[in-house]
């Protein structure tokens, strides 16, 4: 849920925010390494949960 959460955060922040308040810098960084992060940790469950349903 946080994979998905950190994109739509990302996407609103840097679309729907006016100019003086949006996302910038080093902050855009972050919530994109968030989402990978989270992608990841996503997949890597997935592929462990995945795993256990076809034994």
């Amino acid at each position: 849920m946080m994979f998905v959460y950190s994109i739509l955060l990302l996407i609103m922040n840097r679309r729907s925010l006016p100019e003086p308040i949006r996302v910038r810098g080093y902050r855009i960084g972050v919530l994109v390494f968030s989402a990978a992060f989270f992608g990841v940790l996503s997949i890597i469950t997935l592929i462990d949960e995945g795993g256990q349903l076809f034994e």
